[in-house]
């Protein structure tokens, strides 16, 4: 059974196609393309986790990860699979204390893919 994704020509950046294989689960699929099961339901309009074989996902791209909040001149940062709060600190050029603060967390806090965290400024690359 091959698993293929393919770029799609589609008014977000980044965003892939994916035909759905026997075996697939949204959680899966997530954690392959380093995503949330949650955007992949609101990018294909899902309000389950039901999926048939060679249905077609929208996957959105990793620059979803980062958004402006409206309110205030902050960001929020969705956890990926494999990032910790040291990870994500050096990312965004704060330092560990600082993060944890912002988001109420202490040194033995767990973080889990798809939580969203508080930041102050993204580093410049």
């Amino acid at each position: 059974m091959s698993k293929t994704a393919t770029q799609e020509k589609s008014s977000s950046e980044g965003d892939v196609s994916y035909k759905v294989s026997a075996g697939d689960s949204l959680w899966k699929i997530a954690n392959r393309f380093g995503t949330t099961v949650n955007k992949i339901q609101l990018a294909n309009g899902m309000n389950g986790t039901s999926l048939y074989v060679g249905q077609l996902l929208v996957i959105p791209g990793k620059n979803e990860n980062v958004r402006l909040r409206q309110d205030t001149t902050s960001l929020e940062h969705t956890v990926a699979s494999g990032e910790s709060p040291y990870s994500i600190a050096l990312k965004y050029g704060m330092d560990i204390s600082e993060l944890l603060s912002l988001n109420n967390l202490n040194p033995r806090s767990t973080i889990y893919p798809g939580q969203v965290l508080k930041v102050k400024s993204r580093k410049s690359d």
